[in-house]
């Protein structure tokens, strides 16, 4: 990924972390009951509901001091999909 500007979230992740990963997306098939196992296990998910993502797609994110300092997305697409 390249930043459009320096003070966006890509941006940032490179000053601060230089080089690296900085986000993975999982395909899944129920976000709404992942989500929900997630949180009983103590993991922060960002979005109380899913948000609509890509191509229609019900997206969520995991935060990355739980996941090991990855931005996880969590993508469920469309049935069409």
């Amino acid at each position: 990924m390249s930043p459009l500007h320096a003070s966006s979230p890509i941006g940032k992740f490179l000053d601060t972390k230089g080089p690296g990963l900085q986000q993975l997306a999982y395909r899944v098939t129920d976000i709404d009951a992942l989500t929900d196992q997630l949180r009983a296990a103590g993991v922060r998910v960002l979005y109380d509901e899913p948000r609509i993502g890509t191509a229609n797609s019900r997206i969520n994110f995991l935060h990355p001091k739980d996941t090991g300092g990855v931005l996880i997305e969590l993508v469920q697409p469309t049935e069409s999909h």
